[in-house]
Formats: C-alpha cells, sequence, structure tokens
C-alpha cells in the first residue's frame, strides 16, 4: 500500500504555516523545506518508501477536505493503474471569493507526484510528465488574504471618487479610462524607479493604476444607470445605450 506524504515550503513572513500542516495532519508523514532568498531550485522531498506520493504544499496553503479524502484514497489504489502524477486545482481567496488561479503558479497545479521535482516551479515551466491526471479536490490558497483587505478598502474608495466624477459631469469613456489608467503606472513606476523603491514601488504603481481604472469604470457605469445622467456622454442627438453594462467590483 502506498503512503501519501507532504512536502511544505515555507518562505520567511509566511503566516499560514501552522494551518498548512494542520490540514495535512491525515499524511502518513510531513517534511517542512526552508526556501531562502537566493536559494537555488531544490529537488522536493523524497518519499520515505518507493512508491509513495508526495503533495507539494506552499505554506500559505490548505489542503481543501475533498482533496484530503482523495489523498487518503489513493493509499488503496493499485499502482500499476495509477497515474504518474496528479495535477490539483488551487483557489485563492480574494474579495469574498473563491478564485480559480494562484500566485504561485499555473492551475491546476502538478502537485501530487512520485519521483522528486524540481522545487519551486515557475508559471512559464508546466513540468509534463505525459501521463497526468486532476483531483476534483482543491488546495485554498491564502497567501493574498491581507491584500484582499486592502483591496476591499480601496475599492469603497473608487466608489466615492466615481460618484464625484458622475456628480460634476467627468465621467470618462472606457478607452480614455484604460489609457490614463497605463498613464498612471508608467508614471508611479517612473517615479519609484527613481527612487530606488524596487519591487514594492512596482507593486504600489500597478495598484495605483488599477485604482484610476476602476474609478473610471465604476462613473462610466454610473452615469449609465438609471439614476445617473447620460446626455453629457452621448452627446446630442444620439439614441440612449440600451445595452446594459456591469463593473465587478465584488
Amino acid at each position: 500500500m502506498a503512503g501519501v506524504g507532504v512536502a511544505i515550503f515555507c518562505i520567511a513572513g509566511m503566516k499560514n504555516v501552522e494551518r498548512c500542516v494542520e490540514s495535512a495532519a491525515w499524511a502518513d508523514h510531513i517534511e517542512i523545506v526552508q526556501l531562502e532568498k537566493g536559494g537555488a531550485i531544490r529537488n522536493s522531498a523524497v518519499p520515505r518508501r518507493a512508491g509513495d506520493w508526495t503533495l507539494h504544499l506552499w505554506g500559505e496553503e490548505v489542503v481543501g477536505k475533498r482533496l484530503a479524502a482523495e489523498l487518503s484514497s489513493l493509499r488503496a489504489r493499485s499502482s500499476a493503474r495509477a497515474p504518474t502524477a496528479y495535477r490539483v486545482r488551487v483557489r485563492s481567496l480574494l474579495l469574498g471569493r473563491r478564485v480559480g488561479g494562484s500566485l504561485w503558479g499555473p492551475n491546476p497545479a502538478l502537485r501530487l507526484t512520485r519521483e522528486p521535482r524540481p522545487w519551486p516551479p515557475a508559471w512559464w515551466d508546466a513540468h509534463e510528465t505525459g501521463n497526468e491526471a486532476l483531483l476534483s479536490g482543491c488546495i485554498e490558497d491564502h497567501v493574498t488574504a491581507e491584500l484582499d483587505r486592502a483591496i476591499r478598502q480601496m475599492n469603497v474608495l473608487t466608489s466615492v471618487w466615481a460618484e464625484t466624477l458622475r456628480s460634476q459631469g467627468k465621467a470618462p469613456g472606457l478607452v480614455r479610462a484604460a489609457a490614463f489608467s497605463s498613464l498612471q503606472f508608467v508614471r508611479e513606476a517612473a517615479r519609484h524607479a527613481l527612487a530606488a523603491d524596487g519591487l514594492a514601488g512596482l507593486t504600489l504603481s500597478v495598484l495605483a493604476a488599477y485604482t484610476a481604472l476602476v474609478t473610471a469604470a465604476k462613473a462610466w457605469e454610473q452615469e449609465g444607470s438609471p439614476g445617473g445622467s447620460v446626455s453629457a456622454r452621448r452627446g446630442p442627438g444620439r439614441a440612449p445605450d440600451r445595452q446594459s453594462r456591469s463593473v465587478e467590483t465584488a
């Protein structure tokens, strides 16, 4: 009977390692691997016995209940009939929703294997094995939890700004909004580059551009809503736009 082990890869500052370990309590063995900044890509944990499976997790991830049940059932399967590897769906918590995908790499991700694999995998490296299957359970990623809180606050502020733009008759079209957002990113990125702010500056530039785009999109949506004025936007002699529009803000 094949065993199922878990290799948990950690980076300094991860806040959900304990939850990750607890979600893998069903495993036959757990190995925690600390990845250091600038360290070389290494092979994942080697199974303790020939034929054992290894599930690869980041320290911010949690094994879902359905996936845990699937992995436990692998012990009873014939090794000859089983695929050589499995892909697993990863879902991230963002704006109150479970969104398919992750910051850690492609989705579904190749996470359950019999052979040691280079880790961490990159977005451009899918690690095709030629004999993979897809499990129905999911891994829940919590790395975006703090980003979720920041974006929620930004969405409140963009709604206030959008209403101000609409009330002043300054709501831009989507093309103009996209152009302004791109320009905002370039300006912020250049400013942070001059200040040598590195990755933090680049990230802030992306979020600033996102805020500008969402504000304009909300103003555009409000202007086209039943309570908004559309005369200024569509111009004289133009028929009202009957197409419904919606901006997703969670």
